[in-house]
């Protein structure tokens, strides 16, 4: 377990699930892998096109609303599927204005291959141990926003009767911005991988989880792409609309593992 040293329970604890997601990773058990990912694992994804779109109206100066209109039918995505985010042209390291053409949409896989363990994947990354040696290189150099709808959470305590087997499960919550405004989450990327960046949670997260994505809004872009992206790690001003979902697994699915 010497490979192991660094991260933190948390962390080892996602490894754990995404191993038993690999190996009920079929068509028919999708359900079960959107029930027992331990952290933020499902984000409702923004199209290529509409992320082209966000990064242009990012480009011209900061906007309240960067969303375009919905689409007909929500699409979820998981570790391990490839989804539409927002990268730098530039080292983040040496952050530069944010501009026309300083900004680009790319189709990385989500969750970062595990060193020590084949085909598992650490898909989310505490703000606070960006010093770890799986993420200080990216945390310093290549820092990323995933555009989304919104994202489902697993209640840490409350459960709720299966649809299916009538078996308690863990309740799955769905949040949005309260304001109707666009979200961005911050991530890191490396090669074709990304990993959602989180943080201690807010007053709308604490009750159903010990952690939340790092939700960054648009007039905050230019700071998370600069030296002081750590001043973010404060959410609380940031507020979320939460709603339980009934049944896992209404949004059409994205391939993944």
């Amino acid at each position: 377990m010497s490979s192991l040293a660094g991260y933190d329970s948390a962390e080892i604890n996602s490894l754990i699930w995404m191993y038993l997601a690999v190996l009920f990773a079929s068509a028919s058990l999708r359900v079960v892998w959107r029930i027992i990912v331990a952290m933020c694992g499902t984000f409702i994804i923004c199209m290529y096109d509409e992320v082209l779109d966000i990064v242009h109206r990012i480009e011209a100066g900061p906007h309240d609303h960067l969303l375009p209109e919905w689409p007909a039918r929500p699409i979820s995505a998981h570790p391990g599927v490839t989804a539409p985010i927002i990268t730098a042209r530039f080292d983040t390291a040496c952050p530069e204005r944010i501009g026309e053409g300083s900004l680009e949409a790319r189709e990385l896989i989500w969750g970062y291959e595990a060193p020590w363990a084949p085909r598992q994947l650490v898909f989310n990354t505490r703000l606070d141990g960006a010093t770890k040696p799986l993420w200080c290189d990216s945390m310093l150099h290549r820092r990323c926003l995933i555009p989304c709808r919104s994202f489902f959470e697993t209640s840490d305590t409350e459960t709720v009767s299966s649809p299916k087997t009538g078996r308690p499960i863990k309740q799955h919550y769905e949040f949005t911005l309260s304001d109707g405004g666009s979200m961005l989450i911050g991530g890191i990327w490396q090669n074709d991988r990304f990993s959602m960046i989180t943080t201690e949670p807010n007053v709308d997260m604490a009750p159903i989880h010990h952690r939340m994505p790092l939700i960054v809004r648009p007039n905050e872009v230019r700071l998370w792409f600069g030296p002081d992206f750590q001043n973010l790690a404060d959410r609380s001003s940031v507020r979320l609309e939460v709603l339980p979902e009934t049944y896992p697994g209404q949004q059409l699915t994205l391939g993944g593992l």
